[in-house]
């Protein structure tokens, strides 16, 4: 018989596909911003303005790729594989 996991160790199915879609909707923007404003003239010519706006963007970017590649499919699988243990228990299988 299959145990199912305890409610307080994955986050909800809602809640973990909101985080993927939404991680990937600002990594898709901020890619986007980032050309527009140029990464790598900016990195490689840096002036005080467009360096204050590149910075910020530029972290921003990474962090939601992070998000949309690692850490939201995780979320993603856990919530899906309690949704499933959860529905095997409650048949009795």
């Amino acid at each position: 018989m299959v145990a199912p996991l305890s409610k307080g160790c994955v986050v909800k199915l809602k809640t973990a596909l909101f985080l993927l879609i939404s991680s990937a909707l600002v990594n898709f923007v901020a890619a986007h911003a980032l050309d527009r404003i140029g990464l790598m003239q900016g990195l490689l010519a840096p002036s005080g303005a467009r360096l204050a706006l590149l910075l910020p963007t530029a972290c921003v970017f990474y962090l939601a790729r992070f998000c949309a590649l690692f850490v939201a499919p995780g979320l993603l699988f856990g919530a899906l594989a309690r949704v499933l243990l959860g529905r095997l228990a409650a048949r009795g299988g």
